[in-house]
């Protein structure tokens, strides 16, 4: 049976995931933008993950500076844009994702308020048309800020290491479906899934396509299994003694539900602790997850009442949250159990 899911939940989740801060980011008031972004890019390095390493040298080795472009993400922030020459693949593909067209890919930083670059994603363009050569000016400005755009096709987000995030489709410039992962516990109903290969402690990751109208799920397809302890389709959990490892936390907003008149939203934020370890298969392993707490953004009138509960295994995290929203009158919503799961790479990288 198909899931509804609205899609303003999803568009929410892009934009909490464009809103939140993240390690690292600096700060270089005197320098060109060429100048920041590679030193941004230096910042990303990782001490335990090769292949990222990699990745970034050849990301760097194409951008083309010639031609940025800087676009507002909001009141207080900018995007900078900056095409990549031809040349450059993603190499951390497979069948799922992969195209028979010659993609356009970008480079989009979020550039705050301060001046300081706090995240920065690929974007793969597939163009619907074979002469589309370049994305027009404003793009993604448009994708954020939900307007129509002069282009249809796939536009990808994916991070340094090229794990694939998310995925819009348009059509004639209007967005028509979106794409994300999401996990299938041992729990869920999968009929023939590769879930049941594998223990009660593990959950199948599944790329999801929704429609943007309807919020129905237009289908899925299988990615990945990771297992608490140990097993499934990411291996063994079991890391090398002799390699030292390296504690962090993560501060992980998201969004736990929004009404479809925008009346409210709750939001919720955990911390995620890990340690990075290059022998694991995604890196290295979680440790704890501590609720922050949670948020009712509304007008005036509006009260909450949250109830929480996380957990969390070598590779996955989750936090569940239910409550009760009031309103001056009296009259009340019951949020049901909404749970959202975190995968280590996605958080610790």
């Amino acid at each position: 049976m198909k899931k509804t899911t609205p899609f303003l939940a999803i568009l929410c989740l892009l934009m909490i995931f464009y809103s939140c801060k993240k390690d690292g980011t600096l700060t270089y008031p005197n320098l060109s933008i060429s100048n920041q972004v590679n030193a941004w890019l230096e910042s990303q390095k990782s001490t335990t993950i090769q292949i990222k390493n990699e990745n970034i040298k050849a990301l760097n080795e194409h951008l083309d500076f010639n031609k940025v472009g800087i676009e507002h993400l909001n009141e207080k922030e900018k995007l900078i844009v900056v095409p990549i020459k031809d040349g450059y693949s993603i190499k951390n593909n497979n069948q799922l994702f992969s195209t028979t067209q010659n993609p356009i890919y970008s480079l989009v930083l979020v550039l705050n308020e301060s001046g300081k670059i706090r995240k920065g994603n690929i974007v793969q363009y597939i163009p619907e048309s074979q002469t589309t050569t370049k994305i027009p000016d404003n793009t993604f400005h448009n994708i954020f800020n939900q307007k129509k755009l002069e282009v249809s096709g796939r536009f990808r987000f994916l991070n340094l290491q090229e794990t694939l995030f998310f995925e819009f489709n348009y059509g004639k410039g209007s967005m028509t479906s979106a794409s994300l992962r999401q996990p299938k516990s041992k729990t869920t109903e999968v009929t023939n899934g590769p879930v049941d290969q594998y223990g009660a402690d593990c959950i199948a990751w599944y790329w999801v396509e929704y429609d943007t109208d309807s919020g129905d799920e237009i289908g899925s397809t299988y990615l990945y299994t990771t297992c608490d302890g140990g097993g499934g389709g990411g291996g063994s959990s079991g890391g090398d003694d002799s390699e030292p490892e390296i504690g962090q936390n993560r501060l992980a907003p998201w969004v736990v539900a929004s009404n479809p008149d925008l009346l409210w939203t709750v939001t919720s934020t955990e911390t995620l602790s890990g340690v990075l370890n290059s022998s694991q298969p995604l890196g290295g392993h979680f440790t704890n997850i501590i609720h922050q707490g949670s948020a009712l953004v509304a007008s005036p009138g509006y009260s909450w009442l949250e109830y929480n509960a996380t957990s969390y295994s070598d590779y996955t995290a989750s936090s569940s949250i239910s409550g009760v929203i009031t309103r001056s009158d009296g009259n009340q919503y019951y949020l049901p159990t909404i749970t959202h799961y975190f995968i280590f790479n996605d958080y610790f990288q």
